[in-house]
């Protein structure tokens, strides 16, 4: 999936109406994961809540809609 696919999927923003988000990323980063995918992700970090969240929006920060699976594809 592009991130343009994802943008498109995860639809505005709940909070600020804007169409930045980033895929929520789960987990320790490796080094080489966070020079590859830079900016272009959020690392939602090593603890994961009970329903994580499934992006993060790029303008403001907000974290909505919800992975069905913590292992689920984006």
């Amino acid at each position: 999936m592009t991130f343009e696919e994802i943008r498109t999927a995860a639809g505005p923003c709940p909070a600020c109406g804007e169409t930045a988000a980033k895929p929520l990323l789960w987990g320790y980063p490796a080094a080489e994961d966070v020079e590859r995918f830079g900016d272009s992700v959020a690392w939602g970090g090593c603890c994961l809540p009970p329903q994580p969240a499934a992006y993060q929006c790029g303008a403001c920060g907000e974290e909505y809609g919800v992975r069905r699976s913590p292992s689920e594809p984006l």
